[in-house]
This record gives structure tokens, C-alpha cells and sequence, in this order.
């Protein structure tokens, strides 16, 4: 590929358009995952029965974006280590200030795990380090659970860790249930401003799938 095309397809357009050709170009150019393809959303029991025959093979995470006030997000994905493939199975997107508490959300979380994972097969589930408090309630509130694993500084390289998701779909790797229209949504309209910067707004699960990846 040359190096238009290869920018282009990577989501990185803009580069180009400021670089080389001078000018920004609002739209397509902007979009960090113009790969993404409204067919790798697909129904949930149909993903479901795609990965029932590899239960036992399949790594399972959770991660929580904790917050007392914008929103508390949790993604849920399986990740396929033989085949690479990745499952974002379920989310948790909740803007009510009601049921944005620990207890809520953690009796939440625990459903959708067993409803995701009736063999109660071994998850790994984490949270945003910064939101040290998550873990002090979750330990309050759920005290039979096992205890959480935080975030690392490391981790924290946004740029490669979107660069690992173009990569997964680029690779065709990625799969999506219908369950997780908030998760495709800030995957769509992640964009870079007129600066080539991306905003820190509305990416919430994205950062989710971030730390599971670095998991």
C-alpha cells in the first residue's frame, strides 16, 4: 500500500490531510476507527452460541470505568486465545444518578456475569486505578467476591492501545453484541478535533476495553 492508503485505512486520514495535502477535512478523515463495520455487531444469542462450544477456552474479563457523576461504565468481553477473536459481550452504561452506586451497579455486574458465564468459569475483572473508593465499596458491599485488579500507569497509552484496536478489526478479530450499542456508538463517533487531538468525551466502555486488552 502506499502511504495515503495505508493512513487512510488505518483511521489516520487526517494526518494525511494536514500533512500533505495542506488542509483539514472535517468527516471521514476525522474518524479514529473508519474501519468499523456496522456487521461486526451481531445478535447476542447468536454470539453466544458462536462461542458455547469454547467455554472452558475462552478468557474472560470485566473492567469498570467508575463515576459519581457522568457515567459508570463496564464492559464484558471473552477473548479467544487460540484464534485471537474478541467477544464484547455486554455492557453497563448508566447515566441515572440513583443507580450509580457500588451496591446497584456491583449487583448489576454480578448478574450479567453469571448470566454471560453459567459455568462460572474464572473471570479476570478490573477497575480504573484512579478510582480507588470502587474497590473500597465493592469490598464493603460484596464481601464474598474476590477482590479487583486496578489499572496501571503503563496501561495508560491511549494511542496504542486505539492502535491495538484498529488492528483487531482491521483483522477482522473483533465481534460485537447487540447488547453493546453504547460500546459501537463511542466506537463511531470517536473522532480527532481540527488539532488532530482526540477528546476526552464519551469513551467511557472504550476505555473498558482498553485496560482489558492490556490485561
Amino acid at each position: 500500500l502506499d502511504e495515503k492508503t495505508a493512513l487512510y485505512l488505518r483511521g489516520e486520514g487526517d494526518e494525511w490531510e494536514r500533512e500533505d495535502a495542506a488542509k483539514y477535512v472535517k468527516g471521514g478523515a476525522a474518524s479514529i476507527f473508519p474501519m468499523l463495520d456496522q456487521k461486526m455487531m451481531r445478535p447476542h444469542a447468536q454470539v453466544m452460541a458462536e462461542i458455547s462450544r469454547d467455554m472452558k477456552k475462552l478468557k474472560w474479563y470485566w473492567w469498570a470505568d467508575p463515576a459519581g457523576a457522568t457515567c459508570f461504565a463496564v464492559l464484558f468481553v471473552a477473548i479467544n486465545p487460540y484464534n485471537k477473536k474478541i467477544y464484547v459481550l455486554d455492557e453497563i452504561y448508566e447515566r441515572d444518578q440513583k443507580r450509580m452506586t457500588v451496591k446497584v451497579i456491583g449487583s448489576d455486574i454480578i448478574d450479567k456475569r453469571a448470566d454471560l458465564n453459567e459455568r462460572g468459569l474464572k473471570w479476570r475483572q478490573g477497575y480504573d486505578e484512579a478510582a480507588t473508593w470502587f474497590l473500597n465499596e465493592w469490598i464493603d458491599n460484596f464481601p464474598d467476591e474476590e477482590g479487583l485488579e486496578p489499572t496501571h500507569k503503563a496501561w495508560a497509552d491511549k494511542m496504542k492501545g486505539l492502535s491495538l484496536i484498529k488492528d483487531i478489526m482491521l483483522q477482522e478479530k473483533l465481534v460485537i453484541s447487540d447488547r453493546c450499542k453504547n460500546f459501537f456508538l463511542e466506537l463511531e463517533n470517536m473522532k480527532k478535533d481540527k488539532n488532530g487531538k482526540i477528546p476526552k468525551v464519551n469513551d467511557h466502555l472504550i476505555d473498558d476495553f482498553r485496560y482489558i486488552l492490556a490485561a
